[in-house]
């Protein structure tokens, strides 16, 4: 017969959450405003997996004028699952690739407008997810990301980097979820 202590330290065995979040890279000073959302299953007591797809946006002040940079991506991963008695934690490796688009804006009102394009992105990834219980069926949780680039996006301007999705980043999140 399961106690009700085991019973309030067993995480649900799949979720869905949708996150606001923040995200820090090593190589500009924007700091990417956005959202997302994740499903994450507990197919085994201390074993999930997890999906997610996120978005961010931010404005970075160059020395040639503004970039505009907007990102989408997916990212997979494993993680081992660790019950508390209110909380419940996983962490584990993952992947994620996306898409970035960028938009020059000179500060110069007489240089034409600036360039846009869209570049693939991505690379390894180490996530962190505590998660508490408020009902059965409703969670708050934390997510934190840290990753390193190893297919960069770069925004060029005189033959220069202006802003580079490069190098390492680290994502933080407050997500609402609902448990089935």
């Amino acid at each position: 017969m399961t106690s009700e202590r085991q019973k309030a330290a067993t995480p649900p065995s799949a979720n869905i959450s949708a996150a606001f979040s923040v995200q820090l890279w090593s190589e500009h000073d924007g700091v990417l405003v956005g959202a997302g959302l994740r499903i994450l299953q507990r197919p085994l007591d201390n074993l999930a997996w997890t999906i997610s797809g996120d978005f961010g946006l931010t404005r970075v002040d160059t020395r040639l004028g503004e970039v505009t940079v907007g990102t989408a991506s997916a990212m997979a991963g494993m993680a081992l699952a660790v019950p508390l008695d209110a909380f419940h934690l996983y962490a584990g490796p993952g992947g994620r690739v996306g898409f970035a688009r960028m938009e020059g804006e000179p500060s110069d009102p007489t240089q034409d407008r600036g360039e846009r394009f869209f570049a693939p992105w991505g690379g390894p990834v180490w996530f962190a997810r505590a998660e508490a219980s408020v009902t059965p069926a409703f969670l708050i949780a934390m997510d934190l990301e840290a990753g390193l680039v190893t297919l960069p996006a770069k925004a060029l301007g005189d033959e220069e980097v202006l802003v580079a999705l490069d190098g390492v980043w680290v994502s933080g999140a407050l997500a609402f979820a609902f448990a089935f």
